[in-house]
């Protein structure tokens, strides 16, 4: 009874009270929650427009959510050819990427969660499956979903323990939705663990992460990289990845105590005023560098850092080193360590990596370098967590001091950890056809 009564206060003040204070303060909020606003006002008009010859999938995909849905789409279209596929998205940064995927028919963001936008939605598309990529359910889009007994599953989902989703109201909210899902595949036993604590009847199953496979598919059609850039040897050469301020000014400090590293350094903002600032820190501390886009040769040594100045090359990139860092860490939230694993190179985090399930994960998957003297100095983590400057500047000597023989073994065991996680989509394809028989 009282997820009734927050679900009525939801649909009735909550969700009315948000959504017109979006509407009447859109002038003054940011660029991005005003463009959220338009397309929301604007969807109804949209999808008159989209001419469905029969019920498509629907595949939900907040934003970055995007990695998980993609080996999904390519299967779903493989399969069943004929069948239109539709994306919704929340946020508009998910436009570039979906323009750019031939799998996907029509694209839109998701309607208003209010019971009229979403019938009209549900009308209009008439979807003979929703499938949702990791959490971004809503209250009531999952209310008539149910009510018109549409297939939904939700795939690679994962829960922190300290998810706002599992906690007070949203918590409560989140239940409900969840309940109403006819399947739900998690990534890990963790993930399940939280999904038990929400609600005990969840339909809920451990199936894996659908991202390897799109890791792996990316590896497998590599971009085109500049090949006189690339060091003759990955030895002494690490990969920062998407890092921020806070990760930069660590990774410095740890070059500055290292005269011999190099480090190709790829920050997750590589336009206006965010790179010129990295940039000035650089030049503050005596560390060379040049720009990946207006160089054709990095002598290492000579020049300690190639500055990554465009996006989409990041995952070639990690083959080109020996242990790659992942930025975030350092700051709040890590981002995901799936590339660089999937280029078999072991990786190295700051302290705040709690909200990457595969990053705790593979943290506890442990190495030992055969043969050697000191067995505990030289066994570690395939991805390890380092609190500061001092416990970085120790694990990254450890890592680089291993012998070629080792360092092929690591990486060999990085592989096969990665290969042995793939499978996801797979399952997800065969809940599509044990539903072929309810869909539209």
């Amino acid at each position: 009874m009282k997820i009734e009564v927050i679900f009525y206060l939801y649909q009735n003040v909550l969700e009315p009270f948000l959504r017109f204070g979006l509407r009447f303060l859109r002038p003054l909020l940011p660029q991005k929650i005003q463009q959220i606003v338009k397309l929301k006002d604007d969807l109804l008009l949209r999808i008159s427009a989209m001419n469905f010859k029969e019920s498509p999938f629907w595949i939900h995909a907040s934003s970055g959510e995007i990695e998980y849905a993609k080996p999904v789409l390519r299967e779903l279209r493989k399969q069943f050819p004929e069948i239109p596929i539709l994306v919704t998205f929340s946020s508009p940064s998910a436009i570039p990427i979906l323009q750019n995927i031939s799998e996907i028919d029509f694209f839109c963001i998701l309607p208003w969660d209010t019971a009229s936008q979403v019938v009209s939605f549900l009308e209009k598309i008439q979807p003979r499956a929703l499938l949702v990529a990791r959490t971004d359910v809503w209250p009531e889009l999952m209310e008539q979903v149910t009510q018109r007994k549409i297939p939904s599953l939700l795939f690679s989902a994962t829960l922190a323990k300290k998810s706002s989703r599992i906690r007070g109201l949203t918590g409560l909210l989140s239940q409900r939705s969840f309940r109403q899902l006819n399947q739900i595949f998690c990534v890990s036993k963790e993930d399940l663990e939280v999904f038990k604590v929400l609600d005990s009847g969840l339909p809920v199953t451990v199936t894996g992460d659908t991202r390897f496979e799109q890791v792996l598919e990316r590896l497998a059609r590599p971009r085109e990289l500049k090949q006189s850039l690339k060091p003759s040897s990955p030895k002494n050469v690490f990969i920062a990845g998407s890092t921020w301020p806070e990760d930069d000014q660590v990774l410095v400090k740890v070059l500055l105590m290292n005269p011999e590293l190099n480090c190709i350094l790829a920050p997750h903002e590589v336009g206006g005023s965010s790179l010129k600032s990295l940039e000035a820190l650089l030049r503050r501390n005596n560390l060379s560098y040049v720009r990946y886009s207006e160089s054709d040769h990095w002598v290492l040594m000579e020049t300690r850092v190639l500055l990554i100045d465009q996006v989409g090359i990041l995952a070639d990139l990690y083959s080109w080193g020996s242990v790659a860092f992942v930025g975030g860490s350092f700051r709040e939230k890590v981002h995901s360590v799936m590339e660089p694993l999937a280029a078999g190179k072991p990786v190295i985090l700051g302290p705040y990596f709690e909200n990457n399930r595969e990053a705790q994960e593979f943290s506890l998957i442990r190495f030992q370098v055969k043969g050697a003297p000191q067995v505990a100095a030289l066994m570690f983590s395939l991805v390890s967590r380092v609190l500061n400057v001092r416990q970085f500047d120790d694990r990254i000597k450890q890592i680089l001091s291993i012998s070629e023989a080792s360092t092929r073994d690591l990486s060999s065991l990085i592989h096969r950890e990665v290969k042995n996680r793939v499978g996801a989509t797979r399952t997800v394809i065969a809940w599509v056809n044990s539903h072929k028989d309810r869909m539209a």
